[in-house]
């Protein structure tokens, strides 16, 4: 077996897959209030933030973008942010999908937002440095202000189709080398699951790497049948482990405390290192920096003070809350950046 070696980098962080009860999109975008969304979260109690108010903001509400059709474990959660700042906000915020290329489109519209504090992105970090590291996105954390990183949970899954009779990362080896390319993987360009395919792969996994969108279109692709294997956040699959209609083999980042048995990537030794992931809010590069910290200070206070978003955060990550706002957030999106810059260079 072919062992790729990855650089070591943090290891408390996940990535979560959600389902939610939202209109989709398709290939526009769509819009709800913030306080629509997740039905568990009503009634925030977060308190005000601490940084000092910019004098007359805000005084019309804003729209946050998030990057991903609605569903998945990215639209969760920077909706379930959205909530619980909105109170402290003092304004409705709207939130509007707009999927493609991994949140690369979205990215590439709003870069040039105005910078007036009343539209900002929602993405997740694994798309935000895989995306510009492969070229999917000319764009990077640095051409965005950064307001904050928050939200530890679960990574992707690898899981098989029940039908496909794979049961394990083993069983998965031996049955695509013994028909290369027979077994189709799916994951989404130019993000996290793309380079583990690739990773996988180059370990020995005779496997058809396949695009399959995103998380909630993946799963909708392996329980249809689409794909023989399929990375996927772990919520979004949740239903369909439940039922049996899928198996898991493996999880990108750490252990699933959902699936404690199910072994994390790098247990097998099939790659050195596991990925874990973070939600990302971003504003448009020259946005008063009062307004940026004035509304990292709301993040800080909903994931540090309020009660029901860490019950939240529990129920759909199974961590408790993190966040990380400031020079702090730049500089784990410029470690994840390095070590996304690695993973292209061992792929080639």
């Amino acid at each position: 077996m072919k062992k790729i070696s990855r650089r070591s980098f943090l290891s408390a962080m996940g990535i979560v897959g959600a389902a939610a009860a939202l209109t989709a999109c398709g290939g526009s975008s769509s819009s709800t209030a913030a306080s629509s969304s997740a039905a568990s979260t009503a009634g925030s109690t977060a308190a005000a933030g601490s940084a000092e108010k910019p004098a007359d903001y805000p005084n019309a509400s804003m729209s946050l973008v998030v990057g991903f059709n609605p569903g998945g474990d990215s639209d969760l959660n920077n909706r379930l942010m959205a909530q619980y700042v909105e109170p402290s906000f003092g304004q409705s915020i709207a939130v509007t999908n707009m999927a493609g290329s991994n949140s690369s489109v979205a990215l590439t519209q709003y870069q040039s937002t105005p910078t007036d504090g009343y539209t900002i992105l929602g993405t997740n970090s694994a798309a935000l440095v895989n995306n510009y590291a492969s070229g999917t996105c000319q764009y990077s954390y640095e051409d965005f202000e950064v307001i904050a990183v928050f939200g530890r949970a679960p990574g992707d899954m690898l899981f098989a189709n029940k039908a496909s009779g794979i049961t394990s990362m083993e069983d998965l080896l031996e049955k695509s080398k013994a028909n290369p390319n027979s077994i189709k993987m799916g994951m989404s360009s130019g993000g996290n699951t793309h380079v583990y395919a690739l990773l996988l792969q180059q370990a020995g996994f005779a496997c058809n790497i396949v695009d399959g969108g995103d998380g909630s279109d993946r799963i909708a692709a392996l329980v249809g049948g689409h794909v023989d294997v399929c990375f996927v956040p772990y919520l979004t699959a949740k239903e369909y482990v439940e039922n049996g209609d899928v198996v898991p083999l493996c999880t990108i980042g750490d252990r699933c405390s959902a699936l404690p048995d199910t072994p994390s990537i790098n247990e097998n030794g099939y790659v050195e290192n596991n990925f874990n992931n973070y939600y990302v809010w971003l504003a448009p590069k020259g946005t008063d920096a009062g307004i940026v910290s004035y509304l990292a200070s709301l993040c800080e206070d909903v994931a540090n003070n309020n009660e029901k978003y860490a019950a939240d955060q529990q129920a759909i990550n199974f961590n408790d809350p993190f966040i990380v706002t400031g020079q702090d957030a730049i500089d784990l999106l410029a470690e994840l950046q390095d070590v996304a810059n690695e993973n292209v260079k061992v792929l080639g």
